[in-house]
């Protein structure tokens, strides 16, 4: 009885064996029919080309993630970077020169469709060195340059507390026949800041204490009478002091600018320009007939074309909603209260001649 019993239990499994194996074999038969046949195989490639377009989109995800998490790390690491110290005397700093321009992005207006920006209060702080006075030398030019250089400093630094005071004077004094730069870069009777900018790019400026500003007092450039300085020749150097005066170290304090640029003269372009890289280096037309409107914002009258550009000075900031620029004048921190005034969209020529300097 056991024995026919295990007997037909084994009869049981193998019949239940075969069955499946039976569905199988026409499962298969019908996948195989679906495989050759044309409809099937038109289905079947439009399938494999969503699968591939699905991949593709997958494997761009995952590129543009990675590459997200990379340039973060990298952000990440030139932001916290440790500053160098800077000894008192000396005001050359050690500047990291694996630092790009990332460095300024990272510190400027996140939004970067902001109404307004003013690098005078600007994450936490005001990355302008205080307001200078030319007095009566007319070396507004140097004012600018120095000015730009030294909020570079600081951006590059990332430390709007840093404490650098450079030399005007070495831009106006006869310093680039010393250098054998080659080119005028200005004195009492005038200059361009782009000459400045470019002069500290290519043989630097030491710090105030190094050579301190003379020229406030009796040295004008007078159109009858010349110049009224000690150290003249024409209106090449007009000057109260010579290159000879600079501190006997004045080798060890340069600092020199990294880039220069010329910025396209749009608004847009400016406006960019000056969020990205900092303050900037600007001329406009400033006659006794201009004024300001009842919105204290300064106006041109006279304004003609780009040889009417007077007077150099730093652009710092910009509103829109009252379509101003900020700039800062160097004719005393008293002046107008603070040392800046608004000046319109467009007025005075202030968007034909603007430039940039950067250190990296």
């Amino acid at each position: 009885m056991d024995l026919l019993q295990k007997r037909s239990t084994w009869i049981f499994i193998s019949l239940i064996l075969l069955m499946g194996l039976m569905i199988s074999v026409i499962m298969l038969g019908f996948i195989f029919y679906q495989l050759f046949d044309d409809d099937s195989l038109a289905n079947q490639d439009i399938h494999q080309d969503q699968i591939k377009t699905l991949m593709t989109v997958v494997l761009t995800m995952e590129e543009k993630t990675a590459t997200s998490q990379s340039s973060q790390d990298d952000l990440e690491t030139i932001t916290q970077r440790p500053k160098e110290t800077e000894t008192q005397e000396a005001v050359s700093v050690q500047y990291n020169q694996s630092t790009s321009l990332v460095t300024l992005t990272a510190i400027s207006d996140p939004q970067t469709n902001a109404n307004s920006f003013d690098w005078r209060n600007h994450n936490g702080g005001n990355w302008l060195s205080p307001v200078r006075d030319q007095g009566d030398c007319g070396g507004c030019f140097a004012f600018s340059a120095i000015a730009v250089t030294e909020a570079a400093i600081r951006i590059a630094n990332n430390d709007y507390n840093m404490d650098i005071d450079l030399s005007e004077q070495y831009l106006i004094s006869d310093c680039d026949y010393y250098s054998g730069y080659g080119e005028d870069s200005g004195s009492c009777c005038g200059g361009y800041s782009y000459e400045g900018l470019d002069f500290i790019m290519n043989e630097g400026v030491p710090d105030e204490a190094c050579m301190s500003f003379t020229d406030g007092d009796n040295c004008e450039c007078e159109e009858d009478y010349g110049c009224t300085g000690e150290f003249h020749i024409g209106e090449v150097v007009c000057s109260n002091t010579t290159c000879s005066d600079r501190c006997s170290d004045w080798e060890d304090r340069l600092v020199k600018l990294d880039e220069i640029g010329y910025v396209e003269n749009d608004r847009e372009s400016i406006q960019q320009a000056l969020r990205e890289y900092g303050p900037l280096a600007g001329a406009m037309l400033y006659e006794e007939d201009d004024q300001f409107d009842e919105n204290g914002i300064y106006r041109c009258q006279n304004y003609i074309d780009t040889e009417d550009l007077l007077h150099e000075i730093v652009i710092v900031g910009y509103n829109d909603n009252e379509e101003y620029w900020i700039i800062r004048n160097s004719w005393g921190p008293d002046w107008n209260g603070d040392g800046y005034f608004k000046l319109g969209y467009g007025e005075c020529g202030i968007e034909e001649d603007v430039y940039y300097g950067i250190i990296f």
